[in-house]
């Protein structure tokens, strides 16, 4: 009596080679999330280098402010007591404008490039969004294969079940006085 089924072994070789297929793909796609991760670490690192780099300047920034304000009250005093003198103590506050005017320059400089490190901060949030939800789904892909293969292994220990359950038959059979006088 023949019996046409497939071989159980190729089967299982097929559907192994499948599942490492998969594997394949998933360490792939996560070396591209880790890669990523890597990329997003080290943008986020010169930009923490970048903003306490400016602290630093504001700070300076806000001691010259102050000096500033401080020469200006002196100043006032100034001329209030050497009306004699006003001519150098205009020019002095001419000088001093000049220096506001840099000043305020370095500080509209500095808010551009603050409000720009925020938008650098806000598209990395954006991108760590991305790759948070790239985890959640491969996450679930793995869980999805890690149930497919437990699946395949239920299946395959069924199949070997089956085929000893039908060895045992056949040696039952073989075995019995009947069939050993052919």
């Amino acid at each position: 009596m023949t019996i046409g089924t497939q071989d159980p072994m190729q089967r299982l070789n097929d559907e192994m080679a499948g599942v490492k297929r998969q594997l394949g793909e998933f360490i792939v796609g996560q070396a591209r999330v880790d890669f990523r991760l890597d990329r997003l670490e080290t943008a986020t690192a010169g930009l923490r280098a970048d903003v306490n780099g400016l602290k630093p300047d504001v700070s300076g920034l806000k001691a010259d402010v102050s000096g500033l304000k401080a020469d200006v009250r002196v100043l006032k005093a100034e001329v209030a007591g050497l009306k004699a003198d006003l001519t150098v103590v205009k020019a002095d506050v001419a000088g001093l404008k000049a220096d506001m005017t840099v000043v305020k320059a370095d500080v509209a400089e500095l808010k551009a490039k603050v409000a720009e490190l925020k938008a650098d901060v806000t598209g990395l949030k954006a991108d760590m969004t991305v790759v948070k939800a790239d985890v959640a789904e491969l996450k679930v892909a793995v869980v999805a294969t890690d149930d497919r293969l437990t699946r395949f292994e239920r299946a395959t220990e069924r199949r070997f079940n089956r085929v000893d359950a039908r060895l045992e038959q056949l040696i039952t059979l073989v075995q019995r006085p009947e069939t050993r006088k052919c």
